[in-house]
């Protein structure tokens, strides 16, 4: 953390020296920078003092905002969206359980936020333990219901290649792994998978310590669900801790993006979270807020004007135009 702060001090002053833009232009054009001593401070290294969390975030904010096609892909990282802490709340109760309750499940639609949430909480916990046997695994459309796809990623994962000729043999090698280590694996897209699946899956937590988060799209789980009551009954039974569905984005998480991504937005910040959540409900979610920032992280840079409520008007139309299928014929 405390390295990736100073290389994006570094990287943000080589970028205004090879603008010629002084330090004092670019603090005041950038608030986010903090002060001309805390700048240099960072850019230094000297950080025993600060709270490297706080600079963090508002150093990739400045970061995103002077290059933002470098963002362009990267889906924001804010631990304390709503979201987020209701996947990091139910992950710690998840690693503190000591009981047959080893199963988390996260549901989202398209665009909430469900990978990102897994990265945060992997994140967190290499921070409280840099060697933790954590592991994030995306199923594959390829897996179908093939449990050996499933088996040799997981084992791939904890760096054992594989070369068992049998399902059997291939689930003994890692139920023994898993046994010999506390692992957690977080296994996105799982919608993805089949029933075959699903009993491994259930074969691993009754086996061995392993604990487990998946995430998924509400309604094709429910889809698979409703396919195979029984199996996936007995994979959510006495071994499921908690079931979480992200919802709809709010506005107050919206507003909080936009505060670290558009500060110059200042007091109109509110109302245009307001325009920003409605527009994004079903059309993206929190993707389409990504966009509509990188439209306006451009237009800035493009045009060396803060933006303002009614660009993001104009922002968001363009956006639901982009994303409307286009009728031939």
């Amino acid at each position: 953390m405390s390295t990736e702060l100073q290389t994006l001090a570094l990287d943000i002053l080589e970028w205004a020296d090879a603008n010629d833009i002084t330090k004092a232009e670019l603090i005041r054009q950038h608030p986010g920078l903090g002060s001309d001593k805390t700048l240099g401070s960072i850019a230094a290294g000297r950080l025993a003092e600060l709270d490297t969390d706080r600079w963090l975030e508002a150093y990739r904010a400045v970061a995103a905002q002077i290059a933002p096609e470098a963002a362009e892909d990267a889906d924001p990282l804010f631990e304390d969206l709503s979201t987020a802490k209701q996947v990091r709340a139910h992950f710690t109760r998840l690693k503190m359980s000591r009981t047959n309750a080893k199963l988390v499940i996260v549901e989202g639609h398209t665009g909430m936020g469900k990978t990102s949430a897994g990265r945060i909480i992997e994140r967190k916990m290499r921070e409280l333990n840099p060697v933790a046997s954590l592991y994030q695994i995306e199923a594959s459309a390829g897996w179908g219901d093939r449990p050996n796809a499933m088996l040799s990623a997981m084992l791939r994962a904890l760096g054992m290649p594989d070369s068992s000729r049998s399902q059997a043999a291939r689930l003994d090698k890692l139920v023994e792994a898993l046994n010999a280590r506390a692992v957690v694996f977080i296994v996105d897209e799982v919608h993805d998978v089949g029933v075959r699946c699903l009993r491994v899956l259930k074969t691993l937590l009754n086996q061995s310590p392993v604990k487990i988060v998946l995430l998924t799209h509400p309604r094709l789980f429910r889809d698979l669900e409703r396919e195979n009551w029984d199996d996936v009954g007995q994979l959510t039974g006495n071994r499921l801790l908690a079931r979480i569905n992200l919802g709809a984005i709010k506005t107050e998480d919206v507003a909080l993006i936009l505060s670290r991504r558009l500060p110059a937005l200042n007091g109109t910040t509110k109302d245009a979270a307001a325009k920003l959540t409605q527009a994004a409900n079903g059309n993206g979610n929190f993707a389409f807020v990504r966009e509509v920032i990188v439209r306006a992280l451009k237009d800035q840079a493009k045009t060396k004007q803060p933006v303002d409520l009614p660009k993001i008007d104009a922002l968001i139309r363009a956006e639901l135009a982009a994303r409307r299928s286009t009728l031939i014929g």
